[in-house]
């Protein structure tokens, strides 16, 4: 009894289906070709009943990936391309005070190191700001701020200005203020934080 014979396109969507996986960017055409000669291998397999019908699928299957790997990497170099990937965009900008203070505008941050803050004094005393540091910081070790007196809801710019910046346009800030109300001298704190796109 003779050997049934294999399919050609069968076998072609196959090698085009390897080609496909293997090699990057044109192997689109490759993936195109396995996927069309897949399909027409095993519709000619299913009339001719030659072999070849698991050479078919597998070509079919490999083929498929290549072109969607392809796709994908497309997608993924577009979403970088437009800053989609960076972490940064993931991170809302925003101010945050845990007490006394609250923020009422957005946070300036420009190249050169200067910070300004807009906030509220949310508590029924005045208080006089007297001294910040950072909290767990990399950058900005000493900031600059002159001390400020602010009267209950009053509004006003909190300015600082950093010594270093980070490498990257994302200013992500965890500070401390030191304070004391009118009718005390013991020193309290306020921690705060702030995540801000700049340059």
């Amino acid at each position: 009894m003779s050997e049934q014979k294999s399919n050609g396109k069968s076998i072609a969507a196959l090698v085009l289906g390897i080609l496909s996986v293997l090699i990057p960017f044109i192997g689109i055409i490759f993936g195109i070709l396995a996927i069309i000669f897949g399909i027409q291998g095993k519709k000619q397999i299913q009339e001719t009943g030659e072999a070849g019908k698991g050479m078919a699928t597998a070509g079919l299957v490999l083929g498929i990936i290549g072109v969607a790997y392809l796709f994908l990497w497309i997608l993924i170099g577009g979403l970088a391309y437009f800053g989609a990937l960076d972490p940064s965009n993931a991170i809302p900008e925003s101010t945050y005070f845990d007490t006394v203070l609250s923020s009422t505008k957005p946070t300036i941050v420009d190249e050169s190191g200067l910070v300004q803050i807009s906030a509220i004094n949310t508590i029924d005393s005045q208080i006089t700001i007297s001294k910040m540091y950072p909290k767990d910081s990399t950058f900005c070790l000493n900031p600059e701020i002159s001390p400020i007196t602010v009267d209950p809801a009053e509004e006003f710019i909190l300015e600082f200005r950093c010594d270093t910046m980070p490498t990257k346009s994302f200013f992500m800030y965890d500070f401390v203020l030191e304070y004391n109300r009118l009718d005390s001298d013991i020193l309290q704190i306020i921690r705060g934080s702030i995540a801000k796109k700049y340059g």
